[in-house]
């Protein structure tokens, strides 16, 4: 009986439409179905089967960490509460730079309109004046600053402004060493050869056979990070020695209180004991 009246009203509603004749004649209404609703499949269903679930591990770190569970996950993997609170400290100290902040002073005395000073230029033997990082580290990042200059207002720094170090590995045992060992510069790799139809270049020598980080102290700047192009790389070394500091002043002053700040950033998982 349904069927028969949706055939009906098709075809009288067809045939009423702006008075003319119908689009569909009978014999096509006799030909119309009832729409056929889909018959639902069955969902798979899922069983556990009681064993102990493992929280997902998260891939490409130096060491699987897991993510930090919620109390009633906790409560379902049958975790104690100091194992949550391990899980969660190693995760808040997840992350792979690490910073070695310094300050220097006692560089320079007396009334001058220039610092300029020289370190471990005499002899590669045993560097002195360094910091070591007791392992050896990738530097990714340097920053630094100079302050505390007598005469505030007159005696600010103008370019240039140099702060250079050696970079440094271990050397032989020596018991009067802070490190234990003797520090030596890292030669430089590159076997340079120079033209000088114009100019004197200089490659060689106790200050140039030896790998150096340069820091340009630009005053307009202060605090200044300089990134290295990735995290994966920098400068390797068991830490670093003075070599050169170099300070314009727009006029003398009284050196002996000025003193430098700064922070090296290290790549946390390069430490190692070998270079």
């Amino acid at each position: 009986m349904r069927n028969s009246n949706l055939k009906k009203s098709l075809f009288e509603c067809n045939k009423n439409i702006n008075g003319k004749n119908p689009i569909i004649n009978q014999s096509d209404a006799d030909h119309v179905e009832t729409p056929r609703i889909p018959t639902p499949q069955p969902v798979e269903e899922r069983s556990w089967d009681g064993a102990e679930q493992t929280p997902p591990i998260i891939e490409g770190l130096p060491e699987p960490i897991a993510p930090i569970w919620t109390p009633e996950l906790r409560k379902e993997l049958g975790l104690e509460e100091e194992e949550q609170t391990a899980q969660q400290e190693r995760n808040l100290q997840h992350y792979n730079i690490t910073s070695v902040p310094f300050k220097l002073t006692a560089f320079s005395t007396g009334t001058a309109q220039t610092i300029q000073v020289t370190y471990n230029n005499t002899t590669t033997d045993d560097l002195v004046d360094y910091i070591s990082f007791g392992d050896y580290y990738n530097i990714i990042g340097v920053s630094a600053d100079i302050s505390n200059l007598a005469g505030a207002g007159t005696a600010y720094v103008v370019n240039p402004a140099i702060l250079e170090f050696y970079l440094m590995k271990e050397g032989i045992a020596d018991a009067t060493s802070p490190t234990g060992t003797t520090m030596l510069p890292i030669p430089k790799s590159a076997q340079t050869t120079t033209e000088d139809t114009n100019v004197t270049w200089t490659t060689s020598g106790v200050e140039y056979d030896y790998e150096t980080l340069h820091l340009s102290l630009d005053p307009s700047v202060g605090m200044q990070f300089l990134p290295m192009p990735n995290d994966r790389y920098g400068f390797r070394t068991f830490g670093v020695a003075l070599k050169y500091i170099f300070v314009n002043l727009a006029t003398s002053t009284d050196t002996a209180t000025s003193r430098m700040r700064g922070v090296f950033y290290l790549q946390r998982n390069s430490a190692s004991k070998t270079l």
